[in-house]
């Protein structure tokens, strides 16, 4: 075999790896939806030694964005028990996460008063 045809076939592989390696890493870092915008998140507490919480139904209103696979948002609580909660009684939250597949996990935080500007 002529070493020239030899390393023509070898680049031809090299480069065929090379495309395949760079799909796959596209496809893992790449989500297919995008969840950047505003949303409504509810969350109704179903277990807690605290009696007066047992149920309670908290609304958040948030803004997420989406770089990749990444989440990242501010937003704050709106509502209890479906009832809209006064301006100043909004606490204000950040959330940080990921999306994997149709997948979203994330973590709220509260801020506390004493973070407040």
């Amino acid at each position: 075999m002529n070493w020239k045809l030899a390393a023509a076939r070898v680049s031809a592989a090299l480069a065929l790896v090379g495309g395949v390696l760079g799909l796959y890493d596209f496809c893992v870092s790449h989500s297919w939806y995008n969840v950047t915008g505003q949303w409504t998140i509810s969350n109704t507490i179903q277990s807690t030694s605290y009696r007066p919480y047992q149920g309670l139904a908290l609304g958040y209103r948030v803004f997420l964005t989406q770089k990749g696979t990444d989440i990242t948002g501010n937003g704050e609580k709106w509502s209890e028990n479906s009832v809209e909660l006064p301006s100043g009684a909004h606490t204000p939250i950040t959330i940080a996460g990921s999306i994997s597949g149709k997948k979203i996990t994330a973590t709220l935080a509260l801020l506390t008063s004493s973070l407040r500007r």
